[in-house]
C-alpha cells in the first residue's frame, strides 16, 4: 500500500473504496500537472546540491520552464500558475539556500513496518546532514534529516 493510498484510506475511506476498489477517478483538474511540476523542480535543485552544484534564484524561471507541464490549463490559469512556481521556487532556495549544501539524499525510496505483515513504501523527497557536534571537534556525530514535503 502506498502512501497516498493509506492518506485516504484514513481521511475517507469511501473515497479510498471508490478509487482503489473500484477504479473510479474525479474528473482532471485544470492545474493538473502544478504540484509534481515544484516537485520536480525541487528535485533537481537537490539532487544538483548532492554534487555541489546550488542553484541559485536567477534559475528560478528556467527551472520552472523545464519542469512546470499544465496542459489542461487554460491560457490565463497557466500565466498565473507559472508566475506562482516561480515565486514559490525563489522562496525555496531564499529560505534553504544554507541547508542545501548539507544535502545527502534525494527522493529516498523507503517502507515502513506498521504493523505485522503491513508495509508502506514510498519515498522521502529529501535528506538532510546534521552535524550535532562542533565542525572543530575531531570527531564529529552526523544524523540525518528527512525532508517529506516542502
Amino acid at each position: 500500500m502506498s502512501f497516498s493510498e493509506l492518506k485516504y484510506l484514513f481521511e475517507c475511506p469511501y473515497q479510498f473504496k471508490l478509487r482503489f476498489l473500484y477504479g473510479f477517478n474525479p474528473p482532471i483538474p485544470e492545474a493538473l500537472g502544478y504540484g509534481k511540476g515544484l516537485h520536480d523542480a525541487l528535485a533537481e535543485i537537490h539532487n544538483r546540491a548532492i554534487t555541489g552544484d546550488l542553484a541559485s534564484l536567477a534559475e528560478a524561471e528556467d527551472l520552472v520552464a523545464q519542469h512546470l507541464h499544465i496542459p489542461y490549463a487554460y491560457p490565463e490559469l497557466k500565466a498565473t500558475l507559472r508566475r506562482a512556481a516561480v515565486a514559490a521556487v525563489q522562496r525555496y532556495l531564499r529560505e534553504h539556500e544554507t541547508d542545501l549544501e548539507r544535502t545527502v539524499h534525494s527522493e529516498k525510496q523507503i517502507q515502513v513496518h506498521v504493523a505485522a505483515g503491513i508495509i508502506v513504501d514510498g519515498r522521502i523527497d529529501l535528506l538532510r546532514r546534521l552535524d550535532t557536534m562542533s565542525s572543530r571537534s575531531s570527531t564529529s556525530s552526523r544524523r540525518l534529516e528527512p525532508r517529506t514535503k516542502t
